[in-house]
């Protein structure tokens, strides 16, 4: 009997950053699983601390659990200046709403859009704040 070689099937999966003025955005197109999440926990690490994140699921229609530890965890890291932009719907969504309940819980948004709005009282802060520490040090 001769069997064929081994093949890793691998979801379709992308990834990409994006910028929007003083937030880094990450898209996530495809599946989320123990396969691709290495790739998103690489790309959340190499995030300056301080930045504020989106990270954009609309394109995505699966996440297990490994993915949602690379989330949790990337939340802590990055002092919860993550927002999650389109938790996918059924089954899926239930880890996210169990999720909500954990320390350091995730932020979760309906749209992009939401999601990089809900940063904007903090940068407006933030950038007010930075003349006043000027004036302190000389």
């Amino acid at each position: 009997m001769h069997l064929a070689p081994e093949t890793a099937i691998e979801p379709p999966f992308t990834l990409r950053r994006e910028g929007e003025g003083d937030v880094a955005v990450l898209v996530l197109e495809g599946e989320v699983d123990l396969v691709t999440a290495p790739a998103l926990q690489t790309e959340l690490n190499s995030i300056a601390p301080g930045t504020s994140v989106v990270i954009d699921l609309c394109e995505t229609p699966f996440m297990d659990s490994s993915g949602l530890c690379v989330l949790l965890a990337a939340t802590r890291a990055l002092d919860e200046r993550v927002h999650i932009a389109c938790v996918p719907g059924g089954p899926v969504r239930r880890p996210f709403e169990i999720a909500l309940g954990s320390p350091g819980a995730l932020k979760l948004f309906a749209t992009r859009r939401q999601a990089l709005a809900a940063f904007k009282p903090e940068v407006d802060r933030r950038r007010a704040l930075r003349p006043q520490a000027l004036r302190h040090q000389h």
